[in-house]
């Protein structure tokens, strides 16, 4: 009898940065797959203890590395749109800042280690339909 547990990032993946990059990144590495690991046999406190194991080592192995980057202007801009009438001058100001996200660019290879090591713990992963 099978038993099943979700896969997901080993904990340290995110690198505790939950960004819209980090969300975007991990929304592009799974390609909006959604499963499960499964395994023949063994008990459940079995495959925690495997999941556990996997993710210490894939973490040792490929430590978070958070990155900033920027989108958007390089610095931070205003303009402003001025109208004159009469002898009345109107201006209005727009202020357009850069966007900051966080990634973690080893992110995917400790995620492709994991999942070495689960396979070479005797599972697969079963994508869901």
């Amino acid at each position: 009898m099978p038993i099943n547990i979700t896969p997901h990032q080993p904990s340290s993946a995110i690198g505790r940065l939950p960004t819209l990059g980090t969300l975007l990144l991990a929304l592009a590495l799974t390609g909006c797959t959604t499963g499960h690991w499964v395994r023949d046999g063994g008990t459940e406190a079995e495959l925690h203890r495997d999941q556990f194991g996997c993710e210490r080592e894939s973490a040792q192995m490929y430590p978070a590395m958070p990155r900033q980057s920027t989108y958007g202007p390089a610095t931070t801009t205003e303009t402003s749109n001025c109208k004159t009438k009469g002898n009345t001058k109107t201006c209005k100001k727009s202020t357009e800042e850069a966007m900051t996200y966080t990634t973690d660019d080893n992110s995917s290879a400790r995620y492709d280690a994991f999942s070495s090591c689960m396979r070479a713990n005797g599972y697969w992963f079963q994508e869901d339909r």
